[in-house]
């Protein structure tokens, strides 16, 4: 029914539509702005660490609390839940250690938390720093579960352990030495890389600047193969795959011809081979 009531609706009332949707519901970049070979000429004055976005985060904390500040359960996002099931699996009889790069204030773990179901199992890192983590932090101080939850500010300063899976949702595409970084993570021969929200197709890898709550940052759009290529080098496999259920409108893009758009992003799960 919703593919036949999409297809008798011009697609400019589309557009409208879900840029109004998306605005109200501050999910996603207000723009992407021109083609650029490297980051250097994009000004970096980083969203996640404004008002505005810090704001967003503290707010979706908060909505998970009871009064007595256990987490209520929530639905997940289309594409967390396979993330969920994958790390739920993994914990249900042993200890299972998940590394979140760019896991901000540990939003995602929170919303996971109640699908678990040895949720003692599972011990989560988030890597990040600067103002999102530090929210996350004061945030952990409120809640009343028993949980194995830890903030660091890189990577190398994890405690020496097997990995089971590297996350990385809506990060990837703001770390400019990709590969090299990959190349890195991959070193602790993880069971799995989980991959969400990638901005990928058929064109050549290119940055743009992204606009997100009125601040601009530099985004990498990946060629599919290259990025791919990056994990099949270190003897990693798609698992499975699926896109993103959400849509980037034409008035997203500005300045970018239409060979170079994507209209959403997809997640990976890369297993060990």
């Amino acid at each position: 029914m919703k593919k036949f009531i999409r297809s008798c609706i011009p697609p400019i009332v589309i557009d409208l539509y879900n840029t109004i949707k998306l605005k109200i519901n501050n999910d996603a970049p207000t723009s992407f702005t021109g083609v650029y070979e490297s980051h250097v000429s994009i000004e970096c004055q980083s969203p996640w660490e404004q008002k505005k976005w810090l704001e967003i985060q503290e707010k979706r904390l908060d909505s998970l609390l009871t009064k007595d500040n256990k987490i209520i359960t929530r639905t997940l996002s289309e594409f967390e839940v396979l993330p969920c099931y994958l790390i739920n699996s993994l914990s249900r009889n042993s200890t299972s250690n998940i590394v979140d790069i760019g896991g901000g204030s540990g939003l995602t773990f929170y919303k996971f938390l109640p699908y678990f179901k040895n949720p003692t199992n599972v011990n989560f890192n988030v890597v990040d720093y600067g103002k999102l983590s530090l929210i996350g932090r004061e945030f952990s101080k409120k809640v009343n579960e028993d949980v194995n939850l830890s903030f660091y500010n890189d990577f190398s300063s994890i405690p020496e352990t097997d990995i089971d899976i590297i996350f990385c949702s809506s990060s990837i595409q703001f770390i400019y030495e990709y590969e090299s970084f990959i190349d890195e993570l991959a070193k602790h021969s993880p069971k799995y890389f989980v991959i969400t929200q990638l901005p990928v197709g058929n064109f050549n890898t290119y940055f743009t600047e992204e606009n997100q709550h009125g601040f601009t940052t530099p985004r990498i759009m990946f060629n599919y193969n290259e990025f791919v290529g990056i994990f099949k080098k270190h003897g990693y496999s798609i698992d499975f795959e699926w896109p993103v259920n959400e849509y980037y409108p034409d008035s997203f893009f500005k300045k970018i011809p239409n060979d170079l758009r994507i209209r959403n992003s997809t997640s990976f799960i890369f297993k060990k081979y």
